[in-house]
């Protein structure tokens, strides 16, 4: 007899759990719906009554006419007994809101990706003026009449040999004059020492035949930039 009092009892307590976990989670579903849809009810209850009408495919029409129930509700319970008295009606009506909510933030992030935006306009302060050069001499310079050239009489202008071909940098006193960062490469042929970007006298010398390729290509760079910002005046020649 205990052993089936004992059985029966067991019985009774789950079967009671059973009935409160099911109550406890229609209680929480009703809140949750209660929560969402009273405030849609807050959002149309300024509006006029209206009679929202979809048709699809074989003129399927929904009629929600249960909006009219909802803006007369004054009070939460009110509106938890109109949304229990209204299953299916919360259940269908969350799911197409969500599948809405869904569409229209896919929506919009696909417009604003899909417009491109304008393009930044170059910082005037970064870009440099272009520089305006005279057409190029041929003037022939040997070794010792360019090595006049290197900065150490004001009244002359200063001049840079690349690969034979001389340019005025007298613009960059600064940068190839006396006391300037690359004063070794002013009144010479220093190519070697550019193609390695080395700054030592004894590498600032005409032959570059020793140059690596990828030393050649910088030679080469070097080049091109003197002839954007430099005036030609002339090339080197052997004495």
């Amino acid at each position: 007899m205990t052993s089936m009092h004992d059985g029966a009892a067991k019985e009774l307590s789950v079967g009671s759990g059973h009935s409160t976990s099911k109550r406890l989670f229609e209680d929480q579903t009703v809140s949750a719906s209660v929560v969402f849809l009273y405030v849609a009810a807050g959002l149309v209850s300024h509006l006029p009554k209206y009679r929202l009408t979809i048709e699809k495919n074989q003129q399927l029409k929904v009629n929600l006419m249960l909006l009219d129930e909802l803006r007369s509700v004054s009070s939460l319970d009110q509106l938890t007994g109109v949304l229990a008295a209204n299953k299916l009606w919360v259940a269908c009506h969350l799911v197409l809101l969500s599948l809405l909510t869904l569409w229209a933030l896919t929506s919009r992030s696909s417009s604003s990706t899909s417009t491109p935006r304008p393009s930044r306009k170059p910082d005037s302060k970064m870009t440099p003026d272009p520089v305006k050069l005279d057409s190029p001499k041929d003037t022939p310079f040997t070794p010792q009449e360019l090595s006049q050239f290197d900065g150490s009489d004001p009244s002359k202008p200063i001049y840079v040999a690349i690969k034979g071909i001389v340019f005025d940098v007298s613009s960059k006193r600064d940068v190839y004059g006396p006391g300037g960062s690359y004063h070794v490469f002013a009144g010479k042929d220093g190519s070697k020492g550019l193609g390695k970007s080395s700054l030592k006298p004894e590498d600032a010398v005409p032959d570059y035949s020793s140059l690596s390729q990828e030393e050649l290509k910088v030679l080469d760079d070097w080049v091109a930039f003197f002839k954007k910002r430099y005036n030609i005046i002339g090339k080197v020649v052997q004495s």
